[in-house]
Parts: C-alpha cells; sequence; structure tokens
C-alpha cells in the first residue's frame, strides 16, 4: 500500500459522482466498498476538508487528497479503555503507547477520543461530545484528561482548559544527566497542532528535570530517570526541551497494535540505520518505537464544583526506580 497522500483534481467527466464511485476510478485495485470504508476511515479531503460521507457528490475543480493507508486502523475497542477517574463531566484515560489522542491527518479512527465517545454511547448519552483538556504525543504514554457531555449538557470544556493541571510525568533520558536540569523556552503551537521551542532569549515559566535514578544497561548505555511537573502546556515541551538541553528523551523498542501516522512527529520507514544501541530499534521517529515518557500522576481541581480530584496509574517497567540518583 502506498504511503502518504494521494492528490487530483476532479475533471468534467466526473462532475456529479459520489466518492464511493469516484475513488475505485482513481485509486488502482480500489473496491466500492474499500472506498466507502475509506471514506468513513477519514482517509478522504475534498479541498483540506474531512469528509465522512461516501455519497458526497463532486464537482469540477475541486481537489481530492487521500490517505489510502486509512483502510488499516483499526478502531480500538471501547472496553479496552482504562479509566482512572471519572465523573458526570469530565475522564481520566490511560493512553497507551502508539494509540493517538485524537484524529490524526490520515484517519479519524483507533483514536482514544472516538473510543471513549463510542463508550458513553454504550451508556446511553446522547449524541456524546468528548474534548482533549491536556493532550499527550502519540508515542508516549500515560494518563489524559477529557471533558465529556450529551447534547442536552453545557459544555465546560473552555473552564478545564483554563484551569491548572498538576501533570506528573517520569521521562528517561540518554546518558547521564545532572540532578537538576531546567529550560523556560516556552512551547509554540502553530494553528496546524505542530508544537517547538521559542528562540532562545525568550523565557516562560521553565521545564524542570529532576533526576530519579541513574541506570547502565546493555553495551554500556547509560540513561537517566527524571520526573516532570508540569500545569500548563504541552506534554510535547518535556521532550523538545530535554534535545535543546542535550538529553533526549530514549526512544524504546516497540512493536505496533495497528497501524500507524507514518508522518507523525517526522516518521519514516523502517531502517537498519542510525541505531544506537538497546534503546534504539529504528530511527528516531520510526512508528515502530516508543517514547520513554509516561503522565502518571494527575492532580486538579474540577472549575464548576471546586472538588479536587486525583488520578495515578501503575508506571512501566522503564520508569521503576533500580539505582539510586
Amino acid at each position: 500500500m502506498s504511503k502518504g497522500p494521494i492528490r487530483f483534481r476532479i475533471i468534467a467527466a466526473e462532475e456529479g459522482l459520489s466518492l464511493r464511485q469516484l475513488l475505485p476510478r482513481r485509486l488502482d485495485g480500489l473496491t466500492k466498498q474499500q472506498a466507502g470504508e475509506l471514506v468513513k476511515a477519514g482517509g478522504v479531503y475534498l479541498n483540506n476538508v474531512r469528509v465522512r460521507i461516501p455519497s458526497v457528490r463532486v464537482c469540477e475543480g475541486e481537489r481530492v487528497t487521500v490517505y489510502r493507508e486509512a483502510l488499516a486502523v483499526e478502531t480500538l475497542d471501547p472496553g479496552a479503555l482504562e479509566i482512572a477517574a471519572r465523573g458526570r463531566d469530565y475522564a481520566v484515560v490511560m493512553k497507551p503507547s502508539g494509540v493517538p489522542v485524537a484524529a490524526t491527518k490520515v484517519s479519524a479512527r483507533g483514536t482514544v477520543s472516538q473510543a471513549l465517545i463510542h463508550m458513553l454511547t454504550r451508556e446511553g448519552v446522547v449524541r456524546p461530545y468528548v474534548g482533549v483538556v491536556h493532550g499527550l504525543e502519540r508515542r508516549a504514554s500515560g494518563l489524559v484528561l477529557f471533558t465529556i457531555r450529551g447534547q442536552e449538557t453545557r459544555s465546560i470544556h473552555a473552564e478545564f482548559r483554563s484551569a491548572s493541571c498538576r501533570r506528573t510525568f517520569y521521562v528517561r533520558l540518554e546518558g547521564e544527566a545532572p540532578a537538576q536540569l531546567e529550560l523556560d523556552r516556552p512551547a509554540i503551537v502553530s494553528p496546524t497542532g505542530v508544537v517547538r521551542l521559542a528562540k532562545t532569549g525568550s523565557s516562560g515559566a521553565p521545564v524542570r528535570f529532576r533526576r530519579l535514578a541513574v541506570s547502565s544497561g546493555p553495551g554500556d548505555l547509560v540513561s537517566s530517570l527524571m520526573e516532570v511537573v508540569l500545569e500548563r502546556g504541552p506534554s510535547e515541551r518535556i521532550r523538545l526541551s530535554a534535545k535543546a538541553l542535550g538529553f533526549p528523551v530514549v526512544t524504546l523498542r516497540s512493536e505496533p497494535t495497528r497501524a500507524l501516522d507514518p508522518r507523525h512527529e517526522g516518521a519514516s520507514e523502517p531502517s537498519t540505520t542510525g541505531i544506537r544501541g538497546p534503546y534504539r530499534g529504528t530511527r528516531e521517529g520510526d512508528v515502530a518505537t516508543a517514547l520513554a515518557l509516561h503522565t502518571s500522576a494527575l492532580d486538579f481541581t474540577h472549575p464548576s464544583s471546586g472538588a479536587r480530584i486525583q488520578a495515578s496509574t501503575v508506571v512501566p517497567a522503564w520508569a521503576r526506580v533500580s539505582d539510586p540518583a
């Protein structure tokens, strides 16, 4: 199956065709049934707008973008969701590494958000809506806070987004890091959701790393287990700050459990080149790797009730302290 977007424009002879009829004409080996599934999976765009209804008809001159690999993305079973805390209007969910929080460019399927919506539907919630309060990178794991509501309940997503939420992360860095690390460059989020650090000289609330342990692995590979607490801002800031400080986040060997988005975080085709020790089975950013970055606990105050909510999860094996710092 080809990787990357397939783009073309509608010609006069295709005017009025439905997407289910059009796509098999343009994509070799694609049946009408597969075309319908591809559209429902969220892998088709008309003029940069995702369309998920196969019966939508096209007009001459419209630009079509297709991510054919969306067909391979599996739906996440709602019964597999691990709920760490739950209220009438929020849910704290454990996100496994490799599973996206929300829809990617390639597909709207196989996400924690979609599984949560399906779970609410099973519970009888009419037209459920979920909102990501604080996201988490696809290759990372840990707790994610969502707001939830039905069609008849008021959204308080904005209130949750503006409220402080203390998030505790475990992260393993390459090399022997100092006992304390700090970087105050703020994160900038582009309109498309890409996160980067501001230029040197900009300052904001610092990201502080506290060393918990230093470990030696196979081949004398040394790594440092660190703790980071964030109250605001994207979790990507941890990875970017660590790299800027000269101690990149360790990339763990991992097998993908479903088709992943090859464009996420600069991912590339699997390769045997660029391997650096047992933590790097493939090049950094490959879809078959996981970040040693885990949200272990959330602590926040409910914006309406004022109740304090705390949630935690079991940490993965790589985040357990074995050697004293």
